[in-house]
């Protein structure tokens, strides 16, 4: 004869919140799943039952009844000390892309780095080398500075589109790119 876990005792407030972080779509899915499965423990729905229906093993289903008993809503969402996924990458490794992202040259005629060619010269998926550049804050393909063109030709150009703007021929309609807006100039020096 098997034998049933007791339904799992909530107050108003703990229901409310694993209602809450069940039905949210800002939930992240493990937090959603653990809340739905401790929902189903409160009705009292067996752990064999509720693993069946959430698609988890009954060993996390009671795994995961402890840790609530325990910690509360504060314990949703959270990862035992050596579980989970594990870092694919050294420290050194890591900091070495972040190094050749900052000082490297870009191969070719590439401005930045990209994602793909990181990950070509340390032998790493590219999503690794996006995960390291987000957590170091780096986004390379953004520049805080103004880089004067290597065109031979740049000043004549330059010279071209300001006189364009101060001063455009009669009924000329002269359209910007400029702070990602149209600027129209007319006869009557209107724009918009």
């Amino acid at each position: 004869m098997s034998m049933c876990a007791a339904a799992l005792e909530l107050s108003d407030r703990d229901r409310a919140g694993l209602e809450r972080v069940a039905s949210s779509g800002a939930s992240t899915v493990r937090a959603a799943r653990q809340a739905r499965v401790l929902l189903w423990a409160a009705q009292g729905v067996p752990n064999e039952e509720t693993a069946r229906r959430e698609g988890v093993a009954p060993n996390t289903v009671r795994a995961w009844r402890r840790g609530f008993e325990a910690g509360g809503l504060g314990w949703l969402d959270t990862v035992a000390p050596g579980r989970g996924p594990k870092r694919s990458l050294s420290a050194g490794t890591e900091a070495a892309i972040v190094a050749d992202t900052l000082t490297a040259e870009p191969p070719g005629e590439a401005a930045c780095w990209s994602t793909r060619a990181m990950a070509e010269r340390f032998g790493v998926g590219k999503d690794i080398v996006a995960r390291v550049w987000r957590e170091a804050g780096l986004r390379p393909w953004r520049t805080d500075i103004f880089k004067v063109s290597a065109d031979p030709d740049f000043e004549a150009k330059l010279d071209d589109v300001i006189g364009l703007h101060v001063d455009p021929p009669e009924r000329a309609v002269v359209f910007s790119w400029e702070c990602h807006m149209f600027c129209v100039s007319g006869p009557v020096g209107w724009s918009f």
